[in-house]
């Protein structure tokens, strides 16, 4: 049997996508990186669909006997990279782009490469009418990508759904999973203000928007700490975090925005949340004179994994349920709302860093063999 895992080229890889990070639905060159590497492991072009612009579906036959029984079982790496510069110069391969992969998606690419690298070295012992899918995702940082994949057919066919995400704790190459609730689930807010800007000599003749923001925001903790103090920092969270206001400090401006997360494991604590947070802004903005109104940035759902699938985890890896369920959000629930899908993270050591999303961090290469095996089990086990 021919071998295709080669961790060297992995790695090699995994460097080149990093320092070439690129944000949601602008991966091209990500995708093509992805594509040349498929070519290298004997992938053929009519097994290989773009979708959702710049993601991949990748179909893999097994070459065993037919079962009798089609069956398709769907993996999933998302590929997208932060719209953050990366500091962190004594990284040889550091981001070009201006973008950066502080998350580890480029760790994600290689360790489903490296998964079907090793499928394809026992392929033989997979079914001829068994199709292992892969799914390279576009956009999960910020414009959810899988609910665009869906959308396009990527799960047509398909009865179950794989997806891990890396974690920099110790020690390396432990697996977190539970069933039930997995992920909390995250709605995307901009808050808006229009008021009346100009010049600040004359602010008694103007509305400035920025301080009834600066209220929203303050009200909208106040109300965590009191209406909502049991469940908050626990399953319910709230965060106005970047606000737009001025572009020159002389200047009031017309409008002030802000953006912000609401993090939830409770469904009605967050619907609760979201109507009194939504009467603190018109209440503010009336008493204020200005005019307020919200948008939906994203809304990705809990992430539910199947009990059934949960166990099949167990009995293939040893599985730990320490700190799960776990309070990062992720848009692989667009997948596993609709067939059912098993979602774990995977300890990658704290060298890598203090967090994801963190300055300092990067994924570490040394988990790239044993993640890329526990796919290839999972692969085969599912599969064969």
């Amino acid at each position: 049997m021919k071998k295709f895992f080669n961790l060297e080229s992995l790695v090699a890889l995994r460097r080149e996508v990093h320092k070439h990070a690129e944000i949601y639905f602008k991966e091209f060159e990500t995708q093509r990186r992805i594509e040349k590497y498929l070519a290298s492991l004997s992938i053929s072009e009519d097994s290989i669909k773009k979708c959702a612009s710049t993601g991949l579906v990748v179909d893999v036959r097994g070459e065993g006997p037919a079962s009798g029984n089609q069956k398709i079982i769907a993996f999933r790496a998302d590929i997208d990279a932060l719209p953050v510069s990366e500091e962190h110069s004594a990284l040889e391969y550091k981001s070009v782009t201006g973008n950066s992969h502080l998350c580890g998606h480029d760790g994600h690419i290689v360790c489903l490469l490296g998964g079907l690298a090793l499928f394809l070295e026992r392929r033989d012992k997979v079914p001829s009418d068994h199709i292992l899918r892969l799914l390279f995702q576009p956009a999960e940082e910020f414009e959810g990508g899988a609910k665009k994949m869906v959308e396009e057919g990527a799960l047509e066919g398909v009865s179950e759904v794989w997806g891990m995400h890396n974690l920099p704790l110790d020690p390396p190459n432990k697996v977190f999973a539970k069933a039930g609730v997995m992920s909390s689930g995250a709605e995307g807010v901009k808050v808006i203000v229009e008021g009346k800007g100009g010049h600040s000599s004359i602010k008694a003749e103007l509305n400035d928007p920025v301080l009834p923001l600066c209220e929203i925001n303050v009200e909208a903790n106040r109300l965590l700490e009191e209406d909502f103090k049991e469940i908050n920092n626990k399953d319910l969270i709230f965060s106005l975090l970047r606000f737009t206001t001025s572009e020159a400090h002389n200047v009031i401006p017309n409008t002030a925005t802000a953006e912000g997360l609401i993090r939830y494991y409770d469904k009605d604590a967050h619907r609760d949340f979201k109507e009194k947070f939504s009467k603190i802004i018109d209440d503010t903005c009336s008493k204020c004179c200005v005019k307020g109104s919200t948008e939906q940035l994203c809304n990705y759902p809990i992430i539910m994994n199947d009990p059934r699938l949960l166990e099949e985890l167990k009995r293939i890896t040893e599985v730990s349920e320490e700190n799960c369920p776990m309070k990062a959000s992720e848009d692989f629930s667009e997948f596993s709302n609709v067939v059912p899908g098993c979602f774990f993270f995977y300890a990658i050591g704290k060298k890598s860093g203090e967090w994801i999303h963190v300055k300092g961090y990067d994924f570490n290469d040394e988990v790239i063999e044993p993640a890329s095996e526990l796919w290839a089990k999972i692969m085969i086990d599912r599969l064969g």
